[in-house]
């Protein structure tokens, strides 16, 4: 089947020739079906990155069922946990070595409760290792980086098409990025945050525990003038798993 080459270019007349500006919005609709825009929106986006640091020691291992059950063990409930509320979550991508999530997030309400899916992370990384050493397995060695700010989506095909046509841009992606590969490395802290995530959400869980801002450190490297790092656990959850995780 040929490519329609004279289709092709009545169709790039289409994107060059359009007047539209990027519009602005604060909650994107959780129906694609209801995405009409021509161009791109910008809208605040929260992106969690998780990087597993150790992958190359569960690629490398002895068979590929070993990869297969060890790497499921730790995407299927990592997506589960992060695919929360579904109602912000506008792309999750997977590879190899990490997972992102991409949440519209207009709200101090809606940053923390995604500061709060790191949170579960971290305890069922957990459950996940206690299990996996049992079976002889490769424990996850993880550093989620959380990074807040306005980013925009391009549609960057048709309708028609059966792929994901949606293109996430802005600075929160590599930010994301770059702090999950600072998390637990030269300190024991699993997950950072940019400093607009962090001041975002703290108020939030302050109402829960006055001692919060004390569970985070104020760091700086080469990329970031200010970020904090955290290895904060679910309480009930944690104490489960070390109780021996009974039914």
């Amino acid at each position: 089947m040929s490519y329609d080459y004279k289709k092709g270019k009545a169709r790039l007349l289409k994107i060059l020739n359009c007047d539209d500006e990027i519009e602005k919005i604060d909650m994107m609709s959780q129906n694609d079906d209801e995405m009409n825009f021509n161009i791109g929106v910008e809208t605040w986006i929260t992106v969690v990155n998780v990087d597993i640091k150790n992958h190359q020691e569960i690629l490398t291992q002895d068979s590929r069922k070993k990869v297969s059950i060890t790497l499921k063990s730790f995407h299927q409930e990592a997506v589960n946990i992060l695919n929360r509320p579904t109602e912000l979550v506008k792309e999750i991508r997977i590879a190899e070595d990490n997972l992102y999530v991409v949440y519209n997030s207009p709200t101090k309400a809606n940053i923390y409760e995604v500061a709060d899916n790191t949170f579960y992370l971290l305890t069922y990384i957990k459950m996940l290792n206690k299990m996996l050493k049992t079976k002889n397995l490769p424990m996850f060695d993880i550093g989620i980086g959380v990074s807040t700010n306005k980013g925009f989506v391009i549609k960057t095909g048709e309708d028609s098409e059966k792929v994901n046509n949606k293109l996430w841009l802005g600075k929160s992606l590599k930010e994301a990025r770059t702090l999950s590969k600072a998390a637990s490395t030269n300190h024991l802290d699993k997950v950072a945050f940019t400093e607009i995530s962090y001041m975002n959400f703290i108020e939030e869980l302050t109402k829960e525990n006055i001692e919060a801002p004390s569970w985070f450190k104020l760091r700086q490297n080469e990329n970031f003038e200010k970020y904090y790092t955290a290895s904060i656990t679910i309480s009930g959850f944690d104490y489960w798993i070390k109780e021996g995780m009974m039914e």
